[in-house]
């Protein structure tokens, strides 16, 4: 059986999962009693070059995606990113998901997992997204304006550099309605500028969103999109305020004095 630790961090500042209308229930936080007793089991996941581990309960349905930070591999196309600083990234995705609220990033953690099958693992932990599937056998007919917009929003916000068909998950919430649910954030808040090669120009050069070929991003922006644009300074005090002590460790090391050669 696993078991769990670092609840502390369960409970972490998300002071704003609600949004303006109702609660996601994909964003909702994830509860230490729901975690209990699950069986981890290795997840053939072709869209992510980290190990993947779906968390399943007794009678074998998926809770949470667990990725472990012992098994990240950046992309050698990757830059302006470090090796075991994904989970941290994964964190920070959903804290600022949930703080402009409407991005629909399920509810992740950073927490320790232990199991018999590989000891004791620390990683970002995501909540399950059932009734799902990715966008990789399927086009962008019929996907509404507003999920594609929320998407392209909050990739840029992020300055997310992997954004592909296998990260964006088609959820039917209803008969009628469906909604994308980005996922897969361990690639996003690369450093752009760095002391040592200052502006990273390659990769704004080559930075790539699957979704600038979709017909909706020509629509023109919706309001409730429009809007987010009018908190981007609250999500600058909640960036400043909040995200370092979920990337305390990554940016330590980012901001440590360089060695003369």
């Amino acid at each position: 059986m696993m078991a769990m630790a670092g609840t502390r961090e369960m409970k972490a500042h998300v002071k704003k999962t609600r949004t303006r209308n109702q609660l996601d229930d994909m964003a909702r936080p994830l509860s230490p009693a729901s975690l209990e007793g699950l069986e981890p089991r290795p997840m053939d996941w072709a869209s992510s070059t980290c190990g993947v581990y779906l968390l399943c309960n007794v009678d074998g349905a998926g809770v949470a995606v667990f990725k472990p930070q012992d098994e990240e591999k950046i992309p050698e196309h990757a830059r302006g990113l470090v090796e075991g600083e994904n989970l941290y990234r994964e964190r920070a995705a959903y804290l600022i998901s949930s703080e402009m609220g409407g991005f629909g990033v399920p509810a992740t953690i950073i927490a320790h997992i232990s199991h018999r099958n590989f000891g004791s693992k620390v990683g970002s932990l995501q909540r399950f997204v059932p009734l799902s599937t990715d966008m990789r056998d399927l086009g962008p007919a019929g996907i509404p304006i507003d999920q594609v917009h929320k998407v392209g929003c909050l990739d840029i916000l992020l300055f997310n550099t992997d954004r592909h068909e296998g990260n964006v998950l088609l959820h039917h919430r209803s008969r009628h309605r469906r909604e994308l649910i980005p996922i897969d954030h361990g690639l996003c808040l690369p450093e752009l500028v760095s002391r040592e090669g200052g502006a990273n120009r390659a990769l704004l050069r080559e930075i790539y969103f699957v979704w600038q070929l979709w017909p909706q991003v020509g629509a023109a922006v919706l309001r409730t999109m429009a809007r987010c644009g009018a908190t981007l300074h609250g999500v600058a005090d909640f960036v400043n305020a909040s995200l370092g002590d979920v990337m305390q460790e990554a940016w330590a090391r980012a901001a440590a004095p360089v060695p003369p050669p």
